[in-house]
């Protein structure tokens, strides 16, 4: 799932080989891996697998490995946690207190291409508070058609980072997602006034729940139980920019997306 990279991405590439690297802060979690060979076999595999991904290795190893590649990357893997919100918490706090430009969070069973790691580093490069989602295929059944990991806003708005075309959406599965320091700050300063997310954890260190379930209303008046990614963008600040990247491919469970075409034909009016 490599492929050949524009002579803009060749230059952007010789550039962070230089020196001008985005740091990153990379977080996965193998819960599955973890409770079938156990939790420190489990970490001890996955170390290895980013050391020398290959075929066998797990999907989010990859795409791990091609971020790492790209950028300054600090790598944090969870082997043992059975509850994603929790997680994902706090692998957030734990970004936010790295020396870190973005962090980007990575599913086990996602895989995106070289070019898409790209842009995705390129497009969170920015002062602006920025969250960007790859979109990717939802699991479905045998038979079924499957959906894309994405819900649009109604009024479209779009920008460019050099090839690679974004679309500002609502929402989107947490698959593969990052965001930069600006937006990891504007949601600590958000959910830090109204205190209603801040816990102390085992470690007795306090953090944000940001991706606590919640009921809540939908646009309709109904009452929703939203899962801890579409909790969390209900809670992004107004003002920073969610946006999903349409360059390169994503792979969800084996089912290969096709960003540039598949994805902006079925999110792009």
């Amino acid at each position: 799932m490599v492929e050949s990279l524009p002579h803009e991405e060749e230059a952007f590439c010789r550039m962070i080989g230089k020196g001008a690297r985005l740091k990153t802060f990379l977080s996965m979690s193998a819960y599955s891996l973890g409770k079938t060979i156990g939790i420190e076999a489990a970490s001890h595999a996955l170390h290895e697998q980013f050391r020398a991904p290959d075929a066998a290795s797990l999907p989010g190893i990859r795409t791990l490995r091609r971020l790492a590649h790209l950028s300054e990357a600090q790598v944090q893997t969870d082997t043992g946690s059975s509850h994603i919100g929790k997680t994902r918490s706090r692998q957030f706090h734990a970004a936010r207190e790295a020396d870190a430009d973005a962090w980007i969070s990575v599913d086990d069973d996602v895989e995106i291409s070289q070019v898409t790691a790209l842009y995705l580093l390129q497009a969170l490069n920015d002062y602006e508070p920025r969250i960007v989602v790859v979109p990717t295929y939802m699991r479905a059944a045998a038979g079924a058609r499957p959906t894309i990991s994405i819900k649009p806003l109604k009024v479209l708005a779009e920008r460019h980072v050099g090839q690679a075309h974004l679309v500002a959406c609502e929402s989107g599965a947490f698959g593969c997602v990052g965001m930069n320091r600006a937006a990891m700050s504007a949601l600590v300063i958000e959910a830090t006034a109204t205190g209603q997310l801040s816990f102390i954890d085992v470690d007795g260190v306090a953090k944000l729940a940001l991706f606590h379930e919640m009921i809540a209303d939908d646009v309709d008046g109904k009452r929703r139980w939203y899962g801890e990614d579409l909790a969390f963008f209900r809670r992004v600040p107004r003002f920073v920019t969610v946006e999903a990247l349409l360059a390169g491919h994503s792979k969800h469970a084996g089912a290969l997306l096709d960003l540039e075409n598949e994805a902006h034909f079925a999110l792009v009016p």
